[in-house]
């Protein structure tokens, strides 16, 4: 349910990250640092602190990697980067796929490939499950509509759903309604205290309420909005790098739980706003595929009800 996301993260942080029990890693080949998480589970292995089979590894593909041809060099250079012989999970990092060797930047500008479709990356990725590189697929950033267009053309489904989720940003419809509840996806919280560096501004971390909740429940505002997301089945991947931090975010996490009122105060934060959105990303209709909110539907009703008629 805690994991560790690796971005940004040295190693000897996450030799402590290790130490204090973290057993699930988040990496990402942008990260640009598997290299050196990769020498610090061999470094933990060789220590005799522990198994690779004890961990959990999840990786991702780029963006200019989604051409099929790509897909599994781009898995190759992270099973070495790792030092692993499999990944537990792969991940597409984003729907959207950008045209490699192109000047890409995600927080610039970035040209996108129009020549290949998230069927063909994903059959592709598929064919690394065949092949043994990795145990499981999943995906990051899909819409319910999207995570619907997959199911409907994949031969392994997805199993999780990566996704911006803390009480600023609730996304219920994609965690709980299609996507991760009856199509049996599994959504797992990226930025789930907020964003910060260089994204936007975190003031979910530091918001008054997130404060007084702390303080009702005698905990850390982090594992406040941990907990918030753990209490509805949504696992977390809090980024983290000082001892302190890192013991924070999993100190007696699972022995006490938000109340009823006190899960409603940071509900009422919810404003629909992102600490991580690229300026290529569209995010389109939060409400488009699935079932139709009741709100929604007895709008339309009214609407049609007030047409005068032919």
């Amino acid at each position: 349910m805690v994991g560790l996301g690796t971005a940004g993260i040295a190693d000897a942080s996450l030799q402590v990250a290790l130490e204090l029990g973290y057993r699930s890693l988040d990496c990402a080949s942008v990260y640009g640092n598997q290299a050196a998480v990769g020498a610090a589970l061999t470094a933990w292995v060789a220590s005799g602190a522990g198994t690779r089979d004890q961990l959990f590894i999840t990786s991702k593909l780029w963006c200019d990697d989604h051409r099929p041809e790509r897909v599994r060099a781009a898995c190759e250079k992270t099973l070495a980067d790792l030092k692993c012989h499999y990944l537990d999970l792969y991940l597409m990092h984003w729907p959207d796929a950008f045209v490699p060797g192109a000047d890409n930047d995600v927080f610039g500008t970035v040209t996108i490939d129009h020549t290949v479709t998230i069927a063909q990356t994903w059959a592709a990725m598929e064919a690394l499950v065949d092949e043994g590189l990795v145990r499981s697929l999943g995906i990051s950033n899909f819409s319910v509509k999207q995570v619907e267009d997959l199911l409907a053309v994949c031969r392994i489904p997805p199993q999780v759903n990566q996704v911006e989720l803390h009480p600023m940003l609730p996304q219920r419809k994609l965690v709980w309604v299609v996507a991760c509840g009856l199509q049996g996806v599994q959504c797992v919280a990226y930025c789930p205290l907020g964003g910060g560096g260089y994204l936007a501004v975190n003031d979910l971390l530091t918001h008054p309420v997130v404060a007084e909740v702390a303080q009702l429940t005698g905990r850390s505002s982090a594992q406040v909005l941990l907990k918030w997301n753990m209490q509805r089945g949504v696992p977390v991947i809090p980024k983290a790098s000082s001892p302190a931090h890192l013991q924070d975010n999993v100190r007696d996490i699972f022995s006490w739980s938000l109340t009823s009122q006190q899960k409603a105060m940071l509900d009422a934060l919810e404003c629909g706003k992102r600490f991580c959105s690229p300026p290529f990303k569209d995010w389109g209709n939060p409400e488009e595929g699935g079932p139709t909110k009741m709100s929604n539907l007895l709008a339309a009703e009214a609407t049609e009800a007030s047409k005068p008629a032919s």
